[in-house]
Formats: C-alpha cells, structure tokens, sequence
C-alpha cells in the first residue's frame, strides 16, 4: 500500500509541474514614415503633373538562434493629394490608390563573416539594386550569401 500512494504521489506531482517556459527569441524592430511629392514639369505645352503620398516602411527581424533568424519587411504607400489636383493634373506613373505589400521575408545564416540569406530580400550590388524611386523598392526572390575575407574585402553571390 505504501508503495502504491508513494507512486500516486509521484505521478501527481509530475502531473502538477509546469515545464520552465522556452526563452522567447529578441525581435528587432525597425521601419520608417516618408511623405513625399512627385512632380514632372514639361517644357513643352503638356501639362504639369503631380502626386504626393505618404508611406511606411516596416522591418522585423528577429535574433539569431544558433546563426539562424528570419526577417520580413511590410511597406504602404498611400496618395492623400489626388482630390486636392486637377485629374488631367494627376501623375499618372504612380498608384492612385492605396498599396501594401509584403515585399521581403526572408531566412537567413549568420556566422564569423558568413550571411547566407534564402527568400524575397533587396539587394546592394553595382548590377541590381533596390532602385527606391517610388517608396517600395525592388526585390529578388533567391539565395545570397556574403563572407568577409580580410578587412574592408567582402565576396558576395
């Protein structure tokens, strides 16, 4: 009988615990709010045309884990001046409407002078870049990796 209640006693105070809870990964937060004007003047007889909008940019990352973290990027852009202009007057090149996306998400590996980064992400290079012109960048679908080789000499693919 006495090993039976010991036991029971055991089992419900393993029941009862609570494993410790995981540690919760750091997340870095980041972004930024533009407002910006568009105008194109023409010399000739065509009318002048502009467009003004106000964006946000939106950057979470979370910490490396092992070397391993995640990151993604939400931008908005949004026209407040197209009311406010004539319509023949309104700059056509840009969106009249409102426009989200989720413009990278990416996983990545970081370690001693390595970055291996796999998904949607911007790039920084001479022959592709993120050409900001208009609020939300360009980005490449892919894998990129950096690694630093001596002081100031980076290889990057």
């Amino acid at each position: 009988m006495r090993v039976w209640v010991a036991g029971l006693a055991v089992a419900v105070a393993t029941l009862g615990a609570t494993p410790a809870p995981a540690p919760s990964p750091k997340i870095a937060v980041s972004g930024r709010v533009r407002a910006y004007n568009f105008t194109r003047s023409y010399r000739t007889g065509a009318v002048d045309t502009q467009a003004a909008s106000i964006a946000l940019k939106l950057h979470i990352e979370t910490a490396p884990h092992d070397g391993l973290g995640a990151a993604l990027t939400y931008y908005s852009a949004n026209p407040f001046s197209n009311g406010a202009i004539a319509p023949n007057e309104i700059e056509t090149s840009l969106p009249g409407t409102t426009l989200n996306t989720l413009a990278e998400i990416y996983v990545q590996y970081r370690s001693r002078g390595t970055l291996v980064r796999l998904g949607r992400q911007t790039l920084q290079t001479p022959f592709a870049n993120p050409a900001d012109s208009r609020t939300i960048p360009v980005t490449y679908e892919g894998v990129g990796a950096t690694q630093a080789l001596a002081r100031g000499w980076t290889l990057a693919a």
